[in-house]
């Protein structure tokens, strides 16, 4: 495979994950003018996103069982063209319940996928010259679709109908199809089998039973707490603040610019920091992110606050993705056990999600604010038991 064309499939395959935001604006409130509820809408947004739970076996279909006499570029395209079917069945029957969520579980698994199996081509061609590369591009493509999309996505729901951006999405990632053409992969050994298969499951279920990482799945479950109040809050700026559909595209850009700065912030200033300080500083920044919420009262204010969301975001992410990391070097198991965590990252987001619909109604968003936050807060006791290594952030870092 030439280097090149994997690093132009990579930036457009993760540019059209964050060009996602294009519908980020459109899908809440169709599904609003459907006249479902803020319960209903947040259990199905959180059942719809199941499919990035299983990222784990789509890494093993692709590692095991090859289609076409190749591993990666076959799974590719069947992963492309679900995802562009899912947003079409969207648009064309997308209004009972189950059709939506039939179609969005399709658009879901073939994203699931292409960010699964693309995951797959940069680990084969990283090497010390392209592997920072790679991850540049894969952070970067992904913030530059959504900081160009969302604003769009908010403009687009004052011109034409939900449904049209809904077609406009499933045309996205046909973007991907000259790249991924254009790469060349070496054919798999006929009748090639997994290596190790037996083994590294073992390998996965002995990390699993640790005692470490049973503290790191906890510590993962209350970071993400924040999504108990996503959707309510969406629709609280909607509906009680009366933010113009325009204007929430443009915020939900700002917060993807803000974690852009965030990330920059976090290279010039916090690798340094042994890991169990920076953890530390994770909750905290989560903590006042969360609470800074109740501060947003209207248009000045809810840009300076999603800004500063968003720069904590980008703070928050890159230390817990390094130790979630540098968890599994060694293992001899490293993608199936980075795969298993980010796919429960995943589901810790789907569960706070569907809590934060059921609990809306009885609680309201300011009672749901406050949970997450003290939620959150939970999170340093876990810290000093179970990541006992000082080592720099920087050093966990792969490059």
């Amino acid at each position: 495979m030439n280097h090149r064309h994997v690093a132009w499939l990579t930036a457009i395959v993760y540019f059209i994950q964050g060009a996602l935001g294009i519908s980020a604006v459109a899908l809440p409130i169709y599904f609003r003018n459907l006249g479902w509820s803020i319960e209903q809408i947040t259990t199905i947004a959180s059942l719809a996103s199941l499919p990035w739970i299983f990222k784990i076996v789509y890494g093993y279909f692709s590692d095991s069982f090859p289609l076409f006499g190749v591993r990666r570029k076959s799974y590719l395209l069947i992963y492309l063209f679900c995802s562009v079917a899912g947003w079409v069945a969207l648009a064309c029957w997308g209004k009972q319940p189950s059709a939506v969520l039939v179609s969005l579980w399709i658009a879901n698994l073939g994203f699931a996928g292409t960010d699964v199996i693309t995951d797959g081509l940069v680990v084969e061609k990283s090497d010390r010259e392209w592997s920072r590369l790679y991850q540049s591009l894969s952070w970067g493509c992904r913030s530059l679709g959504a900081v160009a999309t969302g604003m769009l996505g908010g403009w687009l729901m004052s011109q034409v109908e939900p449904k049209t951006i809904f077609l406009i999405t499933a045309c996205l990632p046909l973007l991907a199809l000259p790249p991924l053409l254009l790469v060349h992969e070496q054919p798999a050994q006929a009748g090639a089998r997994p290596l190790g298969g037996v083994s590294t499951a073992k390998e996965v279920l002995r990390f699993c039973v640790r005692k470490e990482t049973l503290g790191w799945f906890a510590f993962l479950a209350l970071a993400t707490s924040s999504a108990l109040f996503g959707t309510p809050f969406f629709f609280h700026m909607k509906e009680k603040l009366f933010f113009a559909n325009d204007f929430l595209g443009f915020l939900i850009s700002l917060g993807w610019a803000g974690a852009a700065l965030g990330s920059l912030a976090f290279g010039f200033w916090m690798t340094k920091i042994p890991v169990k300080h920076t953890l530390y500083v994770v909750v905290a920044v989560n903590v006042l992110n969360i609470l800074s919420t109740y501060a947003v009262r209207g248009p000045d204010s809810a840009v300076w606050l999603i800004l500063f969301g968003g720069i904590a975001t980008g703070i928050v992410l890159i230390p817990m993705m390094s130790v979630a990391a540098e968890m599994t070097r060694g293992t001899g198991a490293e993608g199936s056990i980075f795969a298993l965590m980010m796919g429960f990252f995943n589901l810790s987001q789907i569960a706070w999600g569907f809590l934060g619909g059921k609990l809306f109604a009885m609680a309201g968003v300011n009672n749901l604010i406050l949970i997450s936050a003290l939620l959150q807060g939970l999170a340093f006791f876990l810290i000093a038991p179970f990541i006992r290594n000082q080592k720099p952030v920087s050093d966990y870092v792969v490059n």
